[in-house]
């Protein structure tokens, strides 16, 4: 209906007045210029005689339309024309609501499809057949008996939002901080120390402690020590067993999800990428672009800091160096940061 009124206002505005005769004739139009005076009511913008005031109630709209529209600011204290004729003030009116419609339409496009979506790994981990048969979405909270006994496993129902511009589905609470991504503009902070940027400002804070010694999070069950809470909460999970990633091929359990999905493409998925030169496939682009550049065009990128020699693949640098110049082998990458500032010192 409100489409259909637009349509019917539209067309009577034609009929009465065409909008683009009525400008292109003023180009060449003298008749206003000519009787231009500063005490005759006139329109400010087509100088024809002039009905509806520019400032007073609902003026805010007015005046922000010629701003954009017009390109021109107009004051109640200078001593131009003050009012519109009915044609430049209707032509005003229809582009502010343009405008307005504009607006809403690309703020409904840009917003987020929202979708729901469980998180049973939080406290579910331990009752996988409590999940099975429930509504993740209006039977969260369940009741799960083991044995004699009756426990509570409370399902964690998350938002997800997709992405307007790549369409993936991120966390709805994450999503201001993921749009930041397709902004070039969006302000960067630089560590001073190393020169790496970061789009969040938590981020960057995570980051400045990796160039301090100091390990405020401790374990109350052993030693180790962390630069942050999140490293000493996934530390926990080492002595209660929660390795929540699992394996849906085998019995394989992992503290992180990144060494699940390492341990599924390198144990239970094929090699799909293979070598036009040689036939040898690879579970990457990367390791067979990196095989290409080394063994096909004899590309030695890594090179020996002792005596110069270069090689293709950092294992094998290291290789030499062992063989050759007896150096130890550095087991001291694995060991946990608090260690390795401790042997420092």
């Amino acid at each position: 209906m409100v489409t259909a009124y637009y349509i019917m206002k539209m067309t009577r505005n034609r009929k009465s007045t065409d909008i683009h005769e009525y400008y292109s004739n003023l180009r060449d139009d003298t008749y206003s210029k000519t009787l231009y005076h500063k005490d005759r009511i006139m329109c400010r913008i087509c100088m024809k005689d002039g009905s509806v005031p520019i400032y007073g109630s609902g003026s805010c709209d007015v005046i922000e339309a010629l701003r954009i529209f017009g390109n021109i600011v107009v004051r109640e204290e200078d001593n131009f024309p003050k009012h519109l004729c009915k044609i430049c003030y209707n032509f005003i009116k229809e582009a502010n609501l343009f405008r307005k419609i504009a607006a809403q339409t690309d703020k409904f496009l840009k917003s987020p499809i929202k979708e729901e979506a469980v998180d049973v790994s939080l406290d579910c981990h331990e009752y996988p057949e409590a999940i099975a048969n429930q509504d993740p979405v209006r039977n969260w909270p369940v009741t799960v008996t083991s044995g004699n006994q009756s426990k509570n496993c409370k399902m964690k129902v998350i938002s997800k939002v997709q992405c307007y511009v790549c369409n993936k589905v991120v966390n709805k609470s994450y999503y201001k901080e993921h749009l930041t991504m397709h902004d070039p503009n969006h302000h960067k902070y630089v560590c001073d120390i190393c020169g790496k940027s970061f789009r969040l400002r938590c981020a960057y804070h995570n980051h400045s402690l990796r160039h301090g010694n100091g390990f405020p999070y401790k374990c109350k069950f052993c030693p180790y020590k962390g630069k942050y809470a999140e490293l000493l909460k996934t530390h926990m999970r080492t002595h209660t067993g929660d390795y929540r990633y699992m394996c849906t091929e085998c019995p394989a359990r992992f503290l992180f999800k990144s060494n699940l999905n390492s341990h599924i493409l390198n144990k239970h998925k094929e090699k799909e990428h293979k070598c036009e030169a040689c036939k040898r496939a690879f579970h990457t682009k990367l390791a067979l672009q990196r095989h290409f550049e080394v063994d096909h065009l004899g590309i030695k990128t890594h090179v020996c800091n002792i005596c110069g020699n270069t090689f293709g693949y950092r294992n094998a640098m290291m290789k030499h160096q062992r063989r050759v110049h007896k150096r130890e082998k550095m087991m001291f990458s694995r060991m946990p940061s608090y260690l390795q500032v401790e042997n420092k010192n």
